[in-house]
């Protein structure tokens, strides 16, 4: 069993907390360390925190969502805006 599919971790305090556990997480997933926070608060994003690339070069954009209400159309709603981020991501998660 992986520890994780019963851990229990407090909520990041904030927003910036979340966003670096994500970060975090996405370079031990691609293994590579070019994630970083993309933008800032309030500017235009498209829908896009995070970037970085993997080992073959692709560009993977990251959405941040450190919320326990979301509303169903959110996630359709992100996928829409992330259409407009340039460079185009080959990943969007």
């Amino acid at each position: 069993m992986n520890p994780f599919d019963v851990a229990v971790f407090p909520a990041p305090t904030h927003s910036n907390a979340f966003v670096d556990i994500v970060i975090r997480a996405a370079r031990k997933r691609w293994g590579v360390e070019n994630f970083a926070p993309y933008g800032r608060s309030g500017h235009a994003q498209h829908g896009v925190d995070i970037t970085g690339s993997d080992q073959r070069g692709r560009v993977i954009a990251i959405q941040c969502k450190s919320s326990s209400n979301l509303r169903p159309g959110t996630f359709d709603d992100e996928v829409r805006e992330a259409e407009g981020f340039v460079p185009a991501p080959q990943e969007f998660v």
